[in-house]
């Protein structure tokens, strides 16, 4: 014996993002892949390009220097510091450092950039910023290890000064800068952004949203985000947007873009249920 199939439809599910305009301020070689979870999500989504990254050339004898000096570890805090450093070796040094060094991964992006160029991964910490991997690592014997960190040009210094601390010998480069894209270069986004009753704008870092008031020319203007949320990724991020004087409203529990999307989703659907 059949059931008679009723002919009334499930209702579709309605992500709580659906029509919302949202802001995300990511370089432009990052945005594609937020766009995307935030549209699939039924956000309409406006990029304004915030920061940029400029590699910083490091002379042969610097490189030599570098990998011949056989470093027992090799710390990455960003997919950027593994790209922009391994974009200067050659096969040669590539091959060296594969050999001779370990490497600590801070983050599930820069693990995977650094898995797909065939590192040695010993270790990525439980969450995801310098200060918890130095704790994290309290306990290993670190006297006397040669620990390179490449990075950006203006780099916080917990990484370098916490395995000093444990007594490690550490050598840090810079390989890249951050920067502030022309103003002219993104004004069509500036004036969408003002003609757009936006929703929710997003910060992954300190220096996206710093640069993101300068672009947007509203330093010490508190009214600029009344009636929208403000959303970020790290505690020194959300520490500079208050800093500004300005409120969170929503911070990612994990330092991906996956995060925000998924706690940006949770404070809408508790906006619906009030």
């Amino acid at each position: 014996m059949f059931t008679e199939e009723s002919n009334v439809e499930k209702e579709t599910e309605i992500s709580p993002l659906t029509g919302k305009h949202i802001v995300i301020t990511r370089s432009v070689d990052q945005a594609a892949e937020s766009m995307k979870l935030l549209e699939a999500e039924g956000a309409s989504v406006i990029s304004l390009p915030a920061i940029a990254f400029k590699p910083i050339q490091l002379d042969e004898t610097r490189l030599n220097n570098l990998v011949n000096n056989y470093y027992d570890y090799i710390v990455f805090s960003s997919a950027n510091g593994v790209r922009f450093f391994f974009e200067q070796l050659s096969g040669k040094f590539i091959a060296e450092i594969r050999e001779h060094s370990k490497v600590i991964a801070i983050g599930e992006k820069t693990r995977a950039y650094c898995d797909r160029k065939w590192l040695n991964v010993v270790y990525s910490p439980v969450e995801y910023n310098a200060k918890a991997l130095i704790q994290e690592l309290e306990s290993v014997d670190w006297k006397n290890a040669k620990i390179l960190i490449p990075g950006a040009l203006i780099s916080r210094k917990e990484l370098f000064e916490g395995f000093n601390r444990l007594g490690a010998n550490v050598d840090t480069v810079p390989v890249y800068d951050t920067v502030m894209p022309p103003r002219d270069s993104v004004i069509d986004k500036i004036l969408q952004i003002k003609k757009t009753k936006v929703d929710c704008y997003t910060f992954m870092s300190p220096s996206g949203f710093i640069n993101f008031l300068r672009l947007m020319e509203i330093q010490g203007n508190h009214d600029f985000f009344d009636g929208a949320a403000i959303a970020v990724i790290g505690t020194t991020t959300e520490n500079t947007v208050i800093d500004a004087g300005y409120k969170v409203d929503i911070k990612a529990k994990r330092a991906t873009m996956e995060s925000l999307v998924s706690s940006i989703k949770e404070y809408y659907l508790t906006e619906q249920s009030n």
